[in-house]
């Protein structure tokens, strides 16, 4: 095996000897490297968009949410509660579960006016995503302070320590005979890339939002932060078993069921397309390998004549296409990953936000993905040179070496 090794790395690479065998091994590395850095780039581009999706909306929507089936208020501290905080500390500790209140509200800035969605939130363990999304001001725990959306900020001119009014939407509409207001001051603006989010929803404490809404300890339901994404839809079918009827539980991806569906439906043709780039690199090595062999016809000859068995000869060019799936494999992947790097790094790829939630493209590489890509290249490339290497068996020395 040691002497297959060695003729094979001589014939890949001839150092100071620019021969076909080893233009022909090199080419065919390169093709089977830039198939290799597509497929991990475009693994990673489709894994980036769903972790920078179910990070945002799940930051917003919460895991899971538990509210009324149709929107009505909640007792705060009811039985049920209690099971599910139960069913949360046995499936995950570390989760954190919040209770929240949610009502429609106008937005008064001097004569403008705008319909928004008001959020007040109970403090946790876990970070509100807004928070972690401010580009201005800070979060604050005031009750007399909110946060907005930029994209609603700027659309009204708004700026950080400025006072707007919010009046009770249900207190407009005339059924409680009497308008129901609140001034704040803008502690802070996040900005997320959601313009279903950006543009229309306004955080508070859940103290403001039970004083300006009329909430007498009740909530209009509970978020679940924090879970560990493989144990959401657990956790979540959990709940809908143990909890009764108004209680509705619902995790993030079932929310957005569609956009997730589409995301996943978009995976095999785009692999599919992006696998056909690796397959074209493995034809290449077949055709590397079959030229090889009839360069070296002689040399084949003469190592038969030395007494080098034929098993000796197919494992040269097993051993060659083994080499060149893995220098093609790992260099895919030195490309794919320096890529990636300056994408995430320096934002190479601007996407537009409005369209795609996000200001560039996303890339995150997954071990798992990569590990898979890179053996069925090495893998694929051990195959490709079966037929090369099968061909020496039919080699004769005496008529290989008649017109040597």
């Amino acid at each position: 095996m040691r002497f297959s090794f060695t003729i094979a790395l001589r014939y890949l690479r001839t150092p100071g000897l620019k021969t076909f065998s080893s233009f022909a091994g090199m080419f065919a590395m390169i093709g089977l490297s830039i198939g290799v850095a597509s497929l991990l780039l475009t693994s990673g581009i489709l894994n980036g968009f769903e972790k920078v999706l179910s990070e945002k909306i799940s930051g917003f929507d919460g895991d899971i949410r538990i509210q009324h089936f149709i929107s009505q208020p909640l007792d705060h501290q009811s039985t049920e509660m209690k099971t599910a905080k139960t069913i949360l500390i046995d499936h995950d500790p570390l989760a954190d579960m919040r209770a929240f209140i949610q009502s429609p509200a106008l937005l008064r800035i001097g004569k403008q006016a705008e319909g928004v969605l008001v959020e007040g939130i109970e403090s946790g363990d876990t970070p509100p995503v807004a928070k972690q999304l401010l580009v201005e001001g800070n979060w604050s725990e005031s009750e007399s302070e909110i946060v907005i959306g930029k994209p609603l900020a700027d659309k009204f001119g708004l700026s950080v320590g400025q006072t707007v009014v919010l009046f009770d939407m249900a207190s407009i509409s005339g059924s409680l005979g009497y308008r129901r207001a609140k001034t704040f001051t803008i502690s802070g603006m996040f900005h997320s890339g959601l313009q279903e989010y950006d543009t229309s929803l306004i955080y508070m404490t859940l103290s403001s939002a039970a004083a300006l809404f009329q909430f007498n300890n009740t909530v209009s339901g509970w978020t679940i932060h924090g879970t560990k994404s493989d144990k959401v839809e657990t956790i979540a079918a959990a709940l809908v078993e143990a909890l009764p009827y108004p209680y509705y539980t619902q995790s993030f991806v079932d929310k957005h069921y569609v956009l997730f569906q589409w995301i996943k439906v978009q995976q095999w043709p785009i692999y599919i397309l992006f696998g056909l780039i690796t397959l074209v690199g493995l034809v290449n090595i077949i055709s590397a390998l079959s030229m090889v062999v009839l360069e070296k016809t002689g040399d084949m000859g003469v190592l038969l004549a030395l007494g080098i068995p034929k098993k000796g000869l197919r494992a040269i060019f097993l051993v060659k296409g083994m080499l060149i799936g893995i220098g093609g494999g790992l260099i895919g992947c030195a490309l794919a990953f320096g890529i990636g790097f300056l994408q995430s790094a320096y934002g190479l790829i601007p996407i537009p936000e409005d369209v795609y939630f996000m200001d560039r493209i996303p890339i995150d590489f997954n071990l798992t993905s990569t590990a898979i890509i890179l053996g069925l290249a090495v893998l694929g490339s051990s195959l490709a040179s079966f037929w090369p290497a099968s061909s020496v068996s039919n080699l004769k020395p005496s008529h290989v070496l008649r017109y040597e």
